[in-house]
C-alpha cells in the first residue's frame, strides 16, 4: 500500500475551529517553505499556492517533489449511498517525499483544535513523524510530544505508529 496517513472526522469542523485549522495550515505550509525549502503547490503538476480557503486545505509536492494530494475539508462531504453510516475516511501517500512533514504537522494541528472530531493514524515510524510533530509546533507555537503511544517494540525509534491520537495537546506545559 505504501507509506500513508489516514484520517476521518466524525462531524463536521465549526466555523471556528475551521479558521484555526486555516490560520495554523497557512503558517504550517509558509514555516516549511521558508525554513525547510520545502515545495508546496496546489498540485503536483499546477505551480501554483496551495488552497487554504473556507471550504478546503489542499496541496501537494511540486513536481518530481509531489504524490499525491493532500485534502482536508471543512465540512464532512456527504457519503454515496453504498456507505452511509460509516464514518468518514480519507487518506494520504506521500511517498515519504518533503511535503510529508506539512501534511503531518497540519494533522497534528487538527487533532490538537479538534480532538473530538477529529482522528488520524499512519504507516510512519515515530522518528518519521517527529519531524511534523517539530514543524506544527515551531509554525504554530505549540508544544507537543508524544504520548502513550502503541508501539510494536521498546525502541521508540523504530516503533510503528498504531495510534496517533495519543499525541498530548497540551499549549506550553512551562507556562
Amino acid at each position: 500500500m505504501g507509506y500513508t496517513h489516514y484520517w476521518s472526522a466524525s462531524r463536521d469542523f465549526t466555523d471556528e475551529e475551521w479558521k484555526a485549522i486555516q490560520t495554523n495550515a497557512r503558517q504550517i505550509l509558509t514555516h516549511a517553505t521558508d525554513h525547510y525549502g520545502i515545495s508546496v503547490s496546489e498540485e503536483y503538476d499546477i505551480n501554483s499556492t496551495p488552497i487554504v480557503n473556507n471550504r478546503e486545505i489542499r496541496f501537494n509536492g511540486f513536481g518530481d517533489e509531489g504524490h499525491e494530494t493532500f485534502l482536508l475539508m471543512h465540512r464532512v462531504p456527504e457519503p454515496p449511498d453504498y456507505r452511509r453510516g460509516e464514518p468518514d475516511f480519507n487518506f494520504c501517500k506521500t511517498a515519504r517525499k518533503d511535503y510529508d512533514m506539512p501534511v503531518v504537522a497540519i494533522l497534528i494541528a487538527a487533532r490538537a483544535t479538534a480532538p473530538d472530531a477529529f482522528e488520524w493514524s499512519s504507516d510512519g515510524w515515530l522518528s518519521e513523524l517527529a519531524e511534523g510533530v517539530k514543524l506544527a509546533n515551531e509554525a504554530c507555537g505549540l508544544d507537543l510530544e508524544w504520548a502513550n503511544s502503541d508501539v510494536s517494540d521498546n525502541d521508540p525509534d523504530r516503533a510503528k505508529v498504531t495510534n496517533v491520537i495519543d499525541l498530548e495537546f497540551e499549549k506550553d506545559k512551562r507556562a
